[in-house]
Protein backbone atom coordinates (compact mmCIF):
# COMPACT_ATOMS: atom_id res chain seq x y z
CA UNK A 1 0.00 0.00 0.00
CA UNK A 2 3.04 1.89 0.95
CA UNK A 3 4.90 1.82 -2.12
CA UNK A 4 1.43 2.41 -4.35
CA UNK A 5 0.89 5.85 -2.39
CA UNK A 6 4.47 6.71 -3.21
CA UNK A 7 3.93 6.10 -6.87
CA UNK A 8 0.73 8.09 -6.89
CA UNK A 9 2.17 10.70 -5.20
CA UNK A 10 5.08 10.80 -7.99
CA UNK A 11 2.94 10.15 -10.90
CA UNK A 12 0.57 13.29 -9.36
CA UNK A 13 3.87 15.98 -8.72
CA UNK A 14 3.52 17.29 -12.02
CA UNK A 15 -0.20 18.34 -11.30
CA UNK A 16 0.53 20.39 -7.77
CA UNK A 17 -0.16 24.51 -8.21
CA UNK A 18 3.20 26.22 -7.11
CA UNK A 19 2.89 29.52 -5.61
CA UNK A 20 5.67 31.17 -4.52
CA UNK A 21 5.06 33.25 -1.14
CA UNK A 22 9.21 34.58 -0.11
CA UNK A 23 12.40 35.01 -1.74
CA UNK A 24 15.37 35.74 -0.23
CA UNK A 25 19.64 36.15 -1.50
CA UNK A 26 22.10 34.86 1.69
CA UNK A 27 25.33 36.82 1.08
CA UNK A 28 26.37 36.79 4.53
CA UNK A 29 24.91 34.66 7.32
CA UNK A 30 23.17 36.79 9.96
CA UNK A 31 19.89 36.27 11.88
CA UNK A 32 17.20 34.93 11.80
CA UNK A 33 19.38 31.65 9.78
CA UNK A 34 22.16 31.28 12.03
CA UNK A 35 19.64 29.42 14.94
CA UNK A 36 16.89 27.41 14.29
CA UNK A 37 13.82 28.46 12.58
CA UNK A 38 10.55 26.94 12.43
CA UNK A 39 9.43 26.64 8.66
CA UNK A 40 5.79 27.14 8.31
CA UNK A 41 5.85 26.66 3.99
CA UNK A 42 8.03 24.12 1.59
CA UNK A 43 11.29 25.74 1.40
CA UNK A 44 14.07 25.49 -1.33
CA UNK A 45 17.76 26.51 -0.34
CA UNK A 46 19.88 27.02 -3.69
CA UNK A 47 23.83 26.63 -2.58
CA UNK A 48 25.51 28.58 -5.31
CA UNK A 49 29.07 29.05 -3.11
CA UNK A 50 30.30 29.19 -0.06
CA UNK A 51 31.36 26.86 3.09
CA UNK A 52 29.63 26.12 6.21
CA UNK A 53 26.73 23.35 7.49
CA UNK A 54 22.88 23.08 6.81
CA UNK A 55 21.47 22.39 10.23
CA UNK A 56 18.31 20.30 9.56
CA UNK A 57 15.99 19.46 12.60
CA UNK A 58 18.84 17.29 14.22
CA UNK A 59 20.96 16.72 11.26
CA UNK A 60 24.13 18.41 9.62
CA UNK A 61 24.75 18.78 6.34
CA UNK A 62 27.88 20.32 4.84
CA UNK A 63 27.00 22.86 2.07
CA UNK A 64 27.61 21.88 -1.42
CA UNK A 65 28.28 24.34 -4.43
CA UNK A 66 25.60 23.96 -6.80
CA UNK A 67 23.47 22.06 -4.95
CA UNK A 68 19.29 22.29 -3.74
CA UNK A 69 18.16 21.28 -0.45
CA UNK A 70 15.00 21.19 0.45
CA UNK A 71 12.93 21.81 3.69
CA UNK A 72 9.12 20.93 4.95
CA UNK A 73 6.88 22.53 6.97
CA UNK A 74 7.14 22.05 10.49
CA UNK A 75 11.07 21.08 9.99
CA UNK A 76 13.66 23.41 11.69
CA UNK A 77 16.74 24.75 10.09
CA UNK A 78 19.78 27.14 10.47
CA UNK A 79 23.05 27.68 8.97
CA UNK A 80 26.87 28.10 9.86
CA UNK A 81 28.96 29.42 7.73
CA UNK A 82 32.43 29.77 7.59
CA UNK A 83 33.27 33.72 8.88
CA UNK A 84 34.73 36.09 6.39
CA UNK A 85 33.44 33.98 3.81
CA UNK A 86 30.98 35.39 0.93
CA UNK A 87 27.85 33.19 0.70
CA UNK A 88 25.83 32.96 -2.29
CA UNK A 89 22.63 31.55 -1.23
CA UNK A 90 18.58 31.81 -2.09
CA UNK A 91 15.74 31.02 0.04
CA UNK A 92 12.81 30.34 -1.73
CA UNK A 93 9.20 29.38 0.34
CA UNK A 94 6.23 28.55 -1.26
CA UNK A 95 3.07 26.34 -0.77
CA UNK A 96 1.45 23.72 -2.77
CA UNK A 97 -2.01 23.15 -3.86
CA UNK A 98 -3.72 20.36 -6.08
CA UNK A 99 -6.71 20.74 -8.08
CA UNK A 100 -9.15 18.04 -6.95
CA UNK A 101 -12.99 17.69 -8.08
CA UNK A 102 -12.92 21.11 -9.02
CA UNK A 103 -11.76 22.53 -5.99
CA UNK A 104 -7.96 23.79 -5.28
CA UNK A 105 -6.88 22.49 -1.58
CA UNK A 106 -3.36 22.59 0.09
CA UNK A 107 -1.21 19.55 -0.36
CA UNK A 108 -0.24 17.89 2.70
CA UNK A 109 3.36 17.48 3.86
CA UNK A 110 3.31 13.63 3.62
CA UNK A 111 1.77 13.50 0.31
CA UNK A 112 4.70 15.99 -0.95
CA UNK A 113 7.56 14.48 0.96
CA UNK A 114 8.30 11.96 -1.72
CA UNK A 115 8.91 14.37 -4.19
CA UNK A 116 10.58 16.94 -2.46
CA UNK A 117 12.84 14.12 -1.02
CA UNK A 118 13.87 13.35 -4.69
CA UNK A 119 14.60 16.51 -5.20
CA UNK A 120 17.35 17.03 -2.26
CA UNK A 121 20.82 17.36 -2.32
CA UNK A 122 20.17 17.29 -6.20
CA UNK A 123 23.21 18.45 -8.38
CA UNK A 124 21.74 22.10 -10.37
CA UNK A 125 24.90 22.31 -12.04
CA UNK A 126 22.98 21.42 -15.39
CA UNK A 127 20.61 23.96 -15.09
CA UNK A 128 21.60 26.45 -17.67
CA UNK A 129 19.71 29.16 -16.39
CA UNK A 130 20.28 29.18 -12.94
CA UNK A 131 22.70 31.75 -12.35
CA UNK A 132 20.15 34.39 -14.05
CA UNK A 133 16.97 33.02 -13.06
CA UNK A 134 17.24 32.91 -9.01
CA UNK A 135 18.54 36.43 -8.71
CA UNK A 136 16.80 37.50 -11.36
CA UNK A 137 13.44 36.07 -9.97
CA UNK A 138 14.89 37.50 -6.04
CA UNK A 139 14.95 41.34 -7.92
CA UNK A 140 11.50 40.88 -9.28
CA UNK A 141 10.06 39.75 -5.91
CA UNK A 142 11.37 42.98 -4.03
CA UNK A 143 9.81 45.36 -6.69
CA UNK A 144 6.54 46.90 -5.63
CA UNK A 145 4.97 46.84 -9.08
CA UNK A 146 2.04 44.66 -9.60
CA UNK A 147 3.60 42.97 -12.06
CA UNK A 148 6.61 42.34 -10.97
CA UNK A 149 4.55 40.07 -8.45
CA UNK A 150 3.25 37.82 -11.55
CA UNK A 151 6.66 37.66 -13.01
CA UNK A 152 8.37 36.81 -9.81
CA UNK A 153 5.75 33.48 -9.88
CA UNK A 154 6.60 32.71 -13.90
CA UNK A 155 10.15 32.37 -12.73
CA UNK A 156 9.72 30.15 -10.35
CA UNK A 157 7.25 28.00 -12.53
CA UNK A 158 10.58 28.02 -15.23
CA UNK A 159 12.57 27.30 -12.19
CA UNK A 160 10.34 23.97 -11.59
CA UNK A 161 9.91 22.84 -14.93
CA UNK A 162 13.80 22.90 -15.50
CA UNK A 163 13.96 20.44 -11.53
CA UNK A 164 11.15 18.37 -13.28
CA UNK A 165 13.68 18.01 -16.25
CA UNK A 166 16.12 16.55 -13.80
CA UNK A 167 13.88 14.15 -11.85
CA UNK A 168 12.85 12.89 -15.33
CA UNK A 169 16.54 12.43 -16.70
CA UNK A 170 17.38 11.06 -12.94
CA UNK A 171 20.04 13.08 -12.49
CA UNK A 172 21.51 11.87 -9.15
CA UNK A 173 24.85 13.04 -7.75
CA UNK A 174 26.85 11.66 -5.13
CA UNK A 175 25.74 13.49 -2.35
CA UNK A 176 22.00 12.83 -2.70
CA UNK A 177 23.21 9.21 -3.10
CA UNK A 178 24.74 9.52 0.12
CA UNK A 179 21.49 10.91 1.77
CA UNK A 180 19.58 8.18 0.02
CA UNK A 181 21.75 5.49 2.19
CA UNK A 182 21.72 7.77 5.27
CA UNK A 183 17.67 8.00 5.23
CA UNK A 184 17.67 3.87 4.55
CA UNK A 185 20.25 3.57 7.56
CA UNK A 186 17.70 5.60 9.46
CA UNK A 187 14.67 3.66 9.14
CA UNK A 188 16.59 0.31 8.75
CA UNK A 189 18.92 -0.09 11.12
CA UNK A 190 18.00 -3.00 13.25
CA UNK A 191 18.28 -4.93 9.71
CA UNK A 192 21.95 -6.94 8.59
CA UNK A 193 23.69 -3.34 6.83
CA UNK A 194 26.70 -4.21 5.39
CA UNK A 195 29.28 -1.22 3.94
CA UNK A 196 29.32 -3.59 0.85
CA UNK A 197 24.91 -3.16 0.34
CA UNK A 198 25.38 0.32 1.31
CA UNK A 199 27.82 1.33 -1.15
CA UNK A 200 26.09 -0.64 -3.86
CA UNK A 201 22.58 1.08 -3.68
CA UNK A 202 24.81 4.71 -4.01
CA UNK A 203 26.70 3.04 -6.72
CA UNK A 204 29.80 3.92 -6.44
CA UNK A 205 32.68 1.39 -4.29
CA UNK A 206 32.92 0.32 -0.58
CA UNK A 207 35.92 2.50 -0.33
CA UNK A 208 34.95 5.42 -1.95
CA UNK A 209 31.09 5.09 -0.40
CA UNK A 210 33.24 4.44 3.46
CA UNK A 211 35.24 7.71 2.71
CA UNK A 212 32.63 10.05 1.23
CA UNK A 213 30.14 9.04 4.32
CA UNK A 214 32.89 10.25 6.74
CA UNK A 215 33.63 13.55 4.98
CA UNK A 216 29.85 14.23 4.68
CA UNK A 217 28.56 13.79 7.48
CA UNK A 218 31.91 13.73 9.70
CA UNK A 219 31.32 10.06 11.42
CA UNK A 220 31.91 6.63 9.63
CA UNK A 221 29.43 4.61 8.20
CA UNK A 222 29.89 1.34 11.24
CA UNK A 223 29.65 4.38 13.59
CA UNK A 224 26.50 6.16 12.60
CA UNK A 225 24.71 2.64 12.82
CA UNK A 226 26.03 1.94 15.62
CA UNK A 227 24.56 5.06 17.15
CA UNK A 228 20.98 4.65 15.43
CA UNK A 229 20.80 1.22 16.91
CA UNK A 230 22.07 2.29 20.78
CA UNK A 231 19.47 4.99 20.51
CA UNK A 232 17.06 2.49 19.84
CA UNK A 233 18.26 0.55 22.42
CA UNK A 234 18.05 2.70 25.13
CA UNK A 235 14.45 3.40 23.92
CA UNK A 236 13.46 -0.21 24.43
CA UNK A 237 15.50 -0.21 27.80
CA UNK A 238 13.41 2.55 29.10
CA UNK A 239 10.41 1.33 28.12
CA UNK A 240 10.68 -1.67 30.30
CA UNK A 241 9.54 -5.37 30.70
CA UNK A 242 12.21 -6.42 27.64
CA UNK A 243 14.60 -8.75 28.24
CA UNK A 244 18.14 -8.22 27.06
CA UNK A 245 18.31 -11.06 24.35
CA UNK A 246 14.82 -9.68 22.97
CA UNK A 247 16.39 -5.94 22.48
CA UNK A 248 19.26 -7.07 21.03
CA UNK A 249 17.72 -8.51 18.62
CA UNK A 250 15.79 -5.63 17.92
CA UNK A 251 18.11 -3.26 17.38
CA UNK A 252 20.05 -5.85 14.87
CA UNK A 253 22.26 -8.23 16.96
CA UNK A 254 22.16 -12.07 16.92
CA UNK A 255 24.52 -12.25 20.10
CA UNK A 256 23.45 -10.09 23.21
CA UNK A 257 26.73 -10.61 24.92
CA UNK A 258 28.45 -8.79 21.81
CA UNK A 259 25.33 -6.51 22.00
CA UNK A 260 26.41 -5.68 25.68
CA UNK A 261 29.99 -4.81 24.97
CA UNK A 262 29.27 -2.34 22.59
CA UNK A 263 26.72 -1.07 24.68
CA UNK A 264 29.19 -0.53 27.44
CA UNK A 265 31.75 0.33 24.76
CA UNK A 266 29.54 3.12 23.99
CA UNK A 267 27.75 4.52 26.90
CA UNK A 268 29.92 3.51 29.73
CA UNK A 269 27.84 1.83 31.20
CA UNK A 270 26.37 -2.13 31.06
CA UNK A 271 23.04 -2.25 29.62
CA UNK A 272 21.81 -3.70 33.16
CA UNK A 273 22.91 -0.89 34.84
CA UNK A 274 21.20 1.42 32.32
CA UNK A 275 18.42 -0.40 32.73
CA UNK A 276 18.28 -0.09 36.51
CA UNK A 277 18.61 3.51 35.72
CA UNK A 278 15.58 3.69 34.20
CA UNK A 279 13.33 1.91 35.80
CA UNK A 280 11.50 4.47 37.51
CA UNK A 281 8.81 6.06 34.99
CA UNK A 282 9.05 9.70 35.57
CA UNK A 283 7.28 12.24 33.15
CA UNK A 284 8.60 16.15 32.93
CA UNK A 285 6.31 18.44 32.12
CA UNK A 286 6.49 21.86 30.62
CA UNK A 287 9.90 24.01 29.56
CA UNK A 288 12.86 24.00 31.58
CA UNK A 289 11.97 20.89 33.68
CA UNK A 290 15.14 18.50 32.43
CA UNK A 291 17.26 20.71 34.03
CA UNK A 292 16.30 19.82 36.63
CA UNK A 293 16.50 16.04 36.31
CA UNK A 294 19.47 15.71 33.90
CA UNK A 295 22.29 16.75 36.71
CA UNK A 296 21.51 13.91 39.02
CA UNK A 297 21.89 11.37 35.85
CA UNK A 298 17.76 11.12 35.73
CA UNK A 299 16.70 10.81 32.23
CA UNK A 300 12.62 10.93 31.78
CA UNK A 301 10.01 8.37 30.13
CA UNK A 302 8.57 11.51 28.52
CA UNK A 303 9.54 15.13 28.30
CA UNK A 304 8.68 18.26 25.81
CA UNK A 305 11.04 18.13 22.92
CA UNK A 306 11.50 20.13 20.14
CA UNK A 307 14.62 21.15 17.50
CA UNK A 308 14.42 24.52 17.80
CA UNK A 309 12.13 25.35 21.02
CA UNK A 310 14.05 23.23 23.24
CA UNK A 311 16.96 22.69 20.93
CA UNK A 312 19.86 21.94 23.80
CA UNK A 313 17.75 18.94 25.17
CA UNK A 314 16.78 17.75 21.91
CA UNK A 315 20.28 17.38 20.77
CA UNK A 316 21.74 15.47 23.96
CA UNK A 317 18.49 14.10 25.22
CA UNK A 318 15.76 12.95 21.70
CA UNK A 319 17.14 9.95 20.97
CA UNK A 320 16.71 8.82 24.81
CA UNK A 321 13.46 9.37 25.43
CA UNK A 322 10.62 7.15 24.14
CA UNK A 323 7.31 9.77 24.46
CA UNK A 324 8.01 13.67 23.27
CA UNK A 325 5.62 15.78 24.41
CA UNK A 326 4.87 19.32 22.49
CA UNK A 327 7.39 22.07 23.25
CA UNK A 328 5.98 24.65 20.97
CA UNK A 329 4.50 27.00 23.39
CA UNK A 330 3.27 26.74 26.75
CA UNK A 331 0.03 25.59 27.22
CA UNK A 332 -0.47 25.34 23.02
CA UNK A 333 -0.91 21.80 22.81
CA UNK A 334 -1.57 21.03 26.48
CA UNK A 335 -5.22 18.77 25.77
CA UNK A 336 -2.85 16.61 23.83
CA UNK A 337 0.06 16.20 26.04
CA UNK A 338 -2.44 15.53 29.33
CA UNK A 339 -3.81 12.71 26.73
CA UNK A 340 -0.70 11.67 25.60
CA UNK A 341 1.08 11.30 29.09
CA UNK A 342 -2.88 9.57 30.24
CA UNK A 343 -1.74 7.22 27.96
CA UNK A 344 1.73 6.68 29.25
CA UNK A 345 0.74 5.92 32.65
CA UNK A 346 3.81 7.57 34.42
CA UNK A 347 4.61 7.10 38.42
CA UNK A 348 6.09 10.52 38.99
CA UNK A 349 5.64 13.97 36.95
CA UNK A 350 7.91 17.05 37.94
CA UNK A 351 6.12 19.91 36.09
CA UNK A 352 6.66 23.97 35.67
CA UNK A 353 4.29 25.87 38.25
CA UNK A 354 3.43 28.23 34.93
CA UNK A 355 0.63 25.41 33.66
CA UNK A 356 -3.10 26.53 34.11
CA UNK A 357 -5.18 25.35 36.68
CA UNK A 358 -6.94 22.90 34.86
CA UNK A 359 -3.55 21.43 33.96
CA UNK A 360 -2.16 21.28 37.25
CA UNK A 361 -5.84 19.28 38.31
CA UNK A 362 -5.86 16.71 34.80
CA UNK A 363 -2.22 16.08 36.42
CA UNK A 364 -3.16 14.94 39.60
CA UNK A 365 -5.46 12.72 38.19
CA UNK A 366 -2.48 10.43 36.39
CA UNK A 367 0.23 10.40 39.26
CA UNK A 368 1.72 12.43 42.29
CA UNK A 369 3.71 15.79 41.10
CA UNK A 370 6.14 18.26 42.24
CA UNK A 371 5.59 21.22 41.13
CA UNK A 372 8.62 23.38 40.49
CA UNK A 373 8.07 26.77 42.31
CA UNK A 374 9.95 28.72 39.68
CA UNK A 375 8.28 31.76 40.43
CA UNK A 376 8.85 31.22 44.16
CA UNK A 377 12.36 29.82 44.95
CA UNK A 378 15.73 30.60 43.46
CA UNK A 379 17.22 27.87 41.30
CA UNK A 380 19.73 25.87 44.48
CA UNK A 381 15.96 25.69 46.48
CA UNK A 382 14.00 24.43 43.16
CA UNK A 383 17.25 22.18 42.48
CA UNK A 384 16.92 20.87 46.03
CA UNK A 385 13.35 20.34 46.44
CA UNK A 386 12.85 18.07 43.37
CA UNK A 387 15.69 16.17 44.12
CA UNK A 388 13.77 15.22 47.52
CA UNK A 389 10.85 14.66 45.83
CA UNK A 390 12.54 12.19 43.62
CA UNK A 391 14.94 10.67 46.78
CA UNK A 392 18.06 12.03 45.52
CA UNK A 393 19.03 14.19 48.14
CA UNK A 394 22.45 12.49 48.32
Amino acid sequence: MENNNQLRTKANAEQFIYRLTYTEKINNTELPHTEQQLSDTFCFLFSISGRGLLILNDQKWRLKHLTLYTILPGETFMLKTEPYQKQELYLFRFQLYMLQDQNIREVSTEHARSLLNVWQFIDISSIEQIHSLLPEMTEEWKRPEAISFFRSQTLFQQLIMQLFTLHKEDICDTAHALFKTKQYIDQHSEEPLSLTSLSQMAGISASHYSELFKKHFNVSVTDYITKKRMARAKQLMAKGNAKLKDIALETGYQDPYYFSRIFKKKTGMTPSTYMKSRQRKIAAYGHSILGQLTPIHIIPYAAPLHPKWTAHDFEHHAEEIPIHLSAHRINEHAEANLRLLKETKPELIIANDHVTEEEKQVLKTICPVHFVPFTQLDWRAQFKQTAMFLNETR
